[in-house]
């Protein structure tokens, strides 16, 4: 059986490469699509062995060979790469080239190329001229490119591969068969068997803007909303030790006179944690009622303003201050004896001054508890069996409850358990056990 080769005159002789040549094929990409590297890297070798105008820009080719059956699979394979495609059918004409004899091609050398942009052309075999206006052709400029001017000058040799490849804005996706083939039987296929799709190169259509999302719209409303809602009622701020209020009456400064130092040899002598500085109550006896238990109340209201208002750091200053005060077996005489004491400061001893000059034994940071309306509520709820601060102040600021009717009128099915029987023995709790029944207890225990 003989073989009619193709090879290139320019191919070299001791190539030895016998087949069909793809010299005048248009621009060629294979797709990798569901081939291996090395069954990629073959393909490409055995078209580039043959001449092949092979490119690896897909915006280039106008013939792409894949692995693929299907002209919807073949269409997402140029979308995925940026390739936009109108399809074309099988059954619509193409658009002929005007042949172009051999003293037109050199002429076309020193000149543009003439391309008829007509759909009506004349019989190739009649030899007539076009009937439409020179004017309606476009002008193209010479390109250097082998495989544009082998178009041009040999245009049956394009036309043996396809006719839906001859115009510049189509491309073919070819089976991988019709390569096959080719150097199967040893010639140059035509690739209208084995071609899946043709389409026109479009422009890459615009993306309709996005809806609003349902979020978006929920936030929106959301805003709208907050900006009709009146603003709800600040919290009431009460004064810190630690914070600078211009209308509060900051403590009186704690002065020392003569007096005072001369009467140092009459005070009682300290216990011995005094003297060693012992921090921890643990180490350090506390009698029931301390001399100083006055001073201490008041203290231990305070403190309670400070649980309030979730100052945690308040709190753990005045627990420290006031263990120490309960366990000193002595009555205060002068504010001094407080800053020999361990966790107590000027603060404290100051706070003493004011107990002492004032007539009722109070204290103005003390009175708060009793006086201000929204402390009231806090330490009402706050007396509550299982509620702490937190949830007080849930009570009265998000819930706006002022009394114990309103929680079990309004959130009793939203308390828990602990926190109902809380609120159903609140005055039996308040009360505390006496403590006769409390030594009774421990007897039996």
């Amino acid at each position: 059986m003989s073989e009619t080769t193709a090879s290139s005159p320019a191919q070299d002789d001791d190539a030895g490469e016998s087949g069909p040549s793809f010299l005048n094929c248009p621009p060629i990409f294979v797709l990798p699509t569901h081939l291996s590297l090395e069954s990629l890297h073959s393909i490409e070798e055995e078209l580039i062995k043959r001449e092949a105008p092979l490119t690896y820009d897909i915006s280039e080719a106008r013939l792409v060979l894949g692995k693929i059956g299907q002209g919807k699979r073949a269409a997402l394979e140029l979308r995925s790469r940026g390739i936009w495609t109108e399809p074309i059918s099988k059954s619509e004409p193409p658009k002929k080239r005007r042949r172009v004899n051999a003293a037109e091609s050199k002429m076309a050398a020193d000149q543009a190329d003439i391309i008829d942009l007509s759909t009506e052309t004349e019989d190739e075999e009649d030899g007539m001229k076009s009937r439409h206006d020179p004017s309606r052709h476009l002008h193209r400029t010479q390109t250097d490119s082998p495989a544009a001017e082998s178009t041009v000058s040999n245009p049956s040799g394009a036309s043996s591969v396809s006719s839906s490849v001859a115009q510049a804005d189509t491309i073919s996706v070819v089976k991988l068969d019709w390569l096959d083939q080719c150097l199967k039987t040893q010639e140059l296929l035509s690739t209208d068997p084995y071609t899946i799709y043709i389409a026109r190169r479009a422009p890459r259509p615009v993306e309709p803007s996005k809806p609003a999302s349902l979020g978006s719209d929920i936030l929106q409303r959301a805003r709208q909303d907050a900006a009709l809602r009146p603003p709800p009622k600040p919290p009431t701020v009460y004064h810190h030790a630690r914070t600078h209020d211009s209308t509060h009456n900051p403590p009186k400064l704690y002065r020392t006179t003569t007096s005072e130092n001369e009467e140092t040899e009459s005070l009682p002598p300290a216990p011995d944690w005094v003297k060693e500085h012992v921090l921890y109550a643990c180490l350090r006896s506390t009698p029931l009622h301390p001399p100083n238990e006055g001073f201490i109340n008041q203290l231990i209201k305070i403190r309670q303003i400070r649980e309030l208002t979730l100052d945690e750091i308040g709190v753990r200053a005045y627990s420290t201050s006031i263990a120490a005060i309960a366990a000193y077996p002595h009555e205060f005489r002068r504010p001094s004896e407080i800053l020999t004491l361990p966790g107590c400061d000027t603060k404290i001893a100051n706070l003493f001054y004011e107990y002492q000059q004032s007539p009722t034994g109070t204290l103005s940071a003390a009175t708060l508890l009793d006086t201000d309306p929204t402390l009231q509520i806090l330490n009402t709820f706050y007396n509550i069996w299982g509620v702490g601060a937190k949830t007080a102040r849930e009570f009265y600021y998000y819930r706006h409850w002022t009394d114990l009717d309103d929680i079990i009128e309004h959130g009793w099915n939203n308390l828990t358990r602990v926190q109902q029987i809380g609120l159903k023995y609140y005055d039996e709790f308040l009360t505390g056990i006496p403590r006769p029944e409390v030594e009774q207890i421990a007897t039996t225990v």
